[in-house]
């Protein structure tokens, strides 16, 4: 994650305040450009290992960020090389604690090897899609023993919203399995046609 004193120098963020809660510093910033305006929680915590950072767009209306928005917010917050992730918990353990904020996570102890190697795989993916569904439409893809991968293809103008994944999600995993989805930035996740939701078995959850 970047360092915040970087991130406020981005002409559209600018911090309220830091508070601390049951021993973790939260750094809230509000954020406006000629589009939106929201609120945005950030924290990074070495106790826990997870980055996280947490989007409410609430101006001109209170909703949920859009795709390209949540690509936009990775870039703000994460440098290039580092994957961030929205996760797509267990039914037993999600919390909705406000419907229209939605959150970004980073495992902070992965090294930069391991991290450089899931990105290649992410984008691998996305690659491996576009011969396989050149269509509009979802798929599911299970070319690996005890892989399972959903490939979402809206084309670029109509990249699915929040809840059209949850719906997605709901449809080819059980209530108690989790999946996630990552986040690279925009000059990756914005020029591509496809959003693929991975079962999160191998992967470290927050």
């Amino acid at each position: 994650m970047k360092d915040f004193f970087v991130v406020e120098k981005h002409p559209f963020v600018s911090q309220i305040d830091r508070l601390v809660v049951l021993g973790e510093v939260l750094w809230r910033y509000d954020y406006q450009d000629n589009e939106r305006a929201g609120l945005i929680v950030a924290s990074k915590s070495k106790q826990s290992g997870w980055e996280e950072v947490s989007i409410d767009i609430d101006f001109p209306t209170e909703r949920c960020p859009l795709f390209d928005e949540m690509a936009m917010f990775k870039d703000i917050f994460w440098n290039e090389t580092e994957v961030a992730m929205q996760v797509h918990p267990a039914q037993s353990v999600y919390v909705n604690v406000h419907p229209y904020t939605l959150h970004l996570w980073r495992n902070n102890r992965i090294n930069q090897k391991e991290e450089k190697k899931l990105k290649d795989r992410i984008i691998e993916a996305y690659q491996e899609a576009q011969e396989f569904l050149p269509n509009t439409g979802v798929m599911l893809l299970s070319r690996k023993q005890n892989e399972k991968k959903v490939i979402i293809n809206c084309g670029n103008a109509n990249k699915p919203t929040w809840d059209e994944i949850c719906r997605i999600k709901k449809e080819f995993w059980a209530k108690e399995e989790a999946a996630v989805q990552f986040n690279l930035g925009a000059q990756f996740d914005c020029g591509c046609n496809y959003i693929i939701l991975w079962d999160a078995k191998e992967f470290k959850l927050p």
